[in-house]
């Protein structure tokens, strides 16, 4: 419809390892571009810790790897094409 508009708020990827997301966050950053890291598992977080002494390492493996792109409604296709540009341009 012509009268609405998007209100997603989240857009992640997932790399091969940490290091790679960190590399390509840095870089992203130093083009103006706000890739964040973005999930703390919730059994390693304050709360989660009081109530399970369980290990996940799937779910920290993978934690480690997630960058959450930047979106927001007002994101426009020259935006999209500069932060994909800059995933391309380190990744390659």
């Amino acid at each position: 419809m012509e009268d609405c508009v998007h209100n997603g708020h989240i857009f992640w990827i997932t790399l091969n390892d940490k290091t790679t997301r960190d590399t390509l966050m840095s870089n992203l950053k130093s083009k103006g571009i706000n890739a964040v890291f973005h999930y703390i598992p919730l059994h390693n977080a304050l709360m989660g810790m009081r109530f399970s002494t369980r290990e996940l390492p799937v779910t920290e493996e993978y934690a480690a790897r997630v960058l959450r792109l930047p979106m927001f409604s007002e994101f426009s296709e020259h935006d999209v094409e500069r932060v994909a540009s800059g995933i391309r341009a380190h990744l390659s």
